[in-house]
């Protein structure tokens, strides 16, 4: 039996208009180069929680106290000084057993910006069709905000790649082709079946891609291409991230 199922598609943070987010809504955000992912690495790695913060100043502040507290981070692609780099391959080694108070550019903002949704998912490549099934197995007729996190105030073609994956999986799981997706939401997976298997591709595309092979991440964003090998599914609760 089909179910159909109410998604809105967010091309970035920016437009985001927070007073409107409210317990009619499920929100789910994607940052996948790189904070969204490097959330479901360090969790799926045995981190105790992620504690997403707007900045450097907000971590160190909501850090202070806190034993064997881990703080990573970056502001436009610099990593913040004394803060660990938030690369997922790399920080996912450091965490097992730690808070981790990231601060990054987009995913963390985004983030906070959706927290008054009655839930707040993360998703990215690695565990996209894991937080699908967790939103589809919750789904009480709430509006879905698939939030794009974007790069510098600008559209992400990543965040738009991932958000294909997740909508699509969202879409097999109701058993419709999606017939009343906006048009936003349809061509994030028109996309996404375009390109499918093919993340590295379209990283080599991006901005935020471009940026990362040329300061010699390949490997990290190999690790960001992988689409399903993680079953975490995390989600926002008082402030920190679990799953």
């Amino acid at each position: 039996m089909e179910r159909e199922l109410d998604v809105r598609l967010i091309l970035k943070k920016e437009e985001l208009d927070e007073g409107r987010v409210d317990e009619t809504n499920v929100a789910v955000v994607l940052d996948v180069l790189l904070a969204t992912t490097t959330i479901a690495a360090c969790l799926e790695a045995g981190a105790a929680e992620v504690i997403p913060c707007m900045d450097g100043e907000d971590a160190r502040g909501r850090s202070a106290g806190t034993e064997n507290g881990c703080l990573a981070g970056e502001y436009m692609g610099k990593t913040i000084d004394g803060f660990l780099d938030p690369l997922p391959g790399q920080l996912s080694e450091q965490v097992e057993g730690r808070p981790v108070f990231l601060a990054t550019t987009n995913g963390t903002v985004a983030i906070k910006k959706a927290s008054d949704a009655k839930k707040v998912w993360m998703a990215s490549l690695l565990n996209g069709r894991a937080v699908a099934e967790k939103v589809f197995a919750e789904y009480e007729g709430e509006t879905i905000l698939v939030i794009c996190s974007g790069s510098g105030g600008g559209f992400s073609l990543e965040d738009f790649f991932g958000a294909g994956l997740f909508i699509s999986e969202l879409l097999r799981l109701a058993g419709n082709g999606g017939q009343n997706l906006p048009d936003s939401a349809a061509g994030a997976v028109l996309f996404y079946e375009a390109y499918r298997g093919n993340a590295e591709k379209v990283f080599s595309r991006s901005a935020v891609g471009k940026g990362m092979a040329g300061i010699g991440l390949q490997d990290e964003l190999r690790f960001a291409a992988r689409e399903g090998v993680l079953a975490a599914a995390p989600y926002l609760s008082d402030g920190k991230v679990i799953i």
